[in-house]
């Protein structure tokens, strides 16, 4: 009995240890002293877990931003290789020159050049042809030596594109169709060269008498081939004088032939107009009752002969002018012109009465001032003139 009291002692003993050292380890983390402020004019250090506190030398920091810390291997700092000496690393010094001609050929044997570095002399290319169109250059122009600045628009930044600019040669817009010049454009003639071929000319007053003086000077004339336009179906409009004269050198010239011969035999616009358009100039002379039907009208010299031609391979006229002539001589069956514009000359031909082609007539009036050769013009008469 004895013994067993003795072990209940021993247990108990060695269990109040046990909870005082619990007790004493507890009073002392309780009663550790507070950090003492810092003395007035000082400033405390933050702690090394407080926020903005700088760890202490030799002190670890966030193991995610410290790769030594971490086990991670530090990166060497980046070295940059200018072998050429330009100023620019070697990786990005390695550009390529691209010459787009846009449909055109070259004889040059390359269009692209690579390998090329900042301040390279940029290579060049024999100028390149285009048919039917005229080479304007490059777009942007070539530049001299390669820029990083010039390839900046590329896509990979390291092209630098050179764009050949073209234009059509079928630059000139006439008749709603788009022309290109063919032979000599230098090839033209003015008043100098045409005023010879009538200096000798007095006009007698004779409207239509002049008219078919100066008219006949021009026979055999031919449209220029030294200097025409072209479309893109091979039509050609040859270059003349009477479109030089009228202001279009390349147009349909039959009324202006016409126009050019009132002009030089001095017959005034009031009598008969002016009109470079067939079937306008019939539209003014109805407005002005100046135009005849040609049935029961007789033709005289000097009267305006416009024609209506029938629809290939048809007997359909339009009513619509197509042409004009200056009426030159008539008899019962047959009228004379002289025309232009009818193939590449000045030419007489002769015009059935009853053609079915024949439109009708612009009538030459009388010169209300014209006397006939020994004869005289009253006082009275020449006042009814001057002010009717």
């Amino acid at each position: 009995m004895a013994a067993f009291r003795k072990r209940i002692l021993s247990f108990l003993l060695a269990a109040m240890l046990l909870i005082g050292l619990f007790s004493a380890s507890a009073f002392a983390e309780d009663e550790a002293p507070a950090e003492e402020p810092a003395a007035s004019g000082t400033t405390a250090e933050p702690a090394g877990d407080e926020p903005g506190a700088s760890p202490s030398e030799g002190e670890g920091t966030d193991p995610e931003s410290s790769p030594a810390e971490s086990g991670e291997p530090v990166p060497a700092a980046e070295t940059i290789v200018d072998s050429n000496g330009n100023g620019v690393d070697d990786r990005y010094d390695v550009f390529t020159v691209v010459y787009d001609l846009a449909g055109g050929e070259t004889e040059s044997g390359r269009t692209t050049f690579t390998g090329l570095r900042v301040g390279d002399s940029v290579p060049s290319i024999a100028k390149p042809v285009r048919e039917d169109y005229i080479f304007q250059g490059w777009a942007p122009a070539v530049a001299s030596s390669v820029s990083a600045s010039a390839a900046a628009s590329s896509a990979d930044r390291l092209t630098i594109r050179y764009t050949a600019v073209w234009s059509s040669v079928y630059c000139i817009e006439l008749d709603g169709d788009s022309w290109k010049q063919g032979g000599d454009a230098s090839k033209k003639e003015n008043a100098d060269t045409w005023y010879w071929l009538f200096k000798d000319f007095e006009p007698t007053g004779n409207w239509a008498e002049d008219l078919v003086t100066i008219a006949r000077t021009q026979e055999g004339y031919i449209a220029s081939y030294s200097n025409y336009l072209i479309n893109r179906s091979g039509e050609i409009r040859h270059y003349t004088r009477y479109g030089e004269w009228y202001g279009l050198p390349y147009s349909d010239w039959c009324a202006m032939f016409v126009c050019f011969c009132l002009h030089y035999a001095q017959v005034p616009r009031t009598a008969l107009g002016i009109e470079a358009g067939c079937g306008k100039w019939v539209k003014e002379l109805k407005e002005e009752e100046k135009f005849a039907e040609p049935e029961g009208y007789r033709p005289k010299a000097g009267d305006l002969l416009f024609l209506d031609f029938a629809v290939p391979g048809t007997e359909y006229r339009d009513g619509w002018a197509d042409h004009i002539a200056i009426v030159i001589k008539v008899n019962r069956t047959s009228v004379t012109a002289i025309e232009g514009g009818m193939g590449d000359r000045v030419r007489i031909k002769e015009y059935e009465r009853d053609d079915p082609d024949i439109l009708g007539y612009g009538v030459m009036p009388e010169n209300p001032d014209y006397v006939e050769p020994g004869e005289t013009q009253s006082a009275a008469e020449r006042l009814k003139h001057l002010f009717s």
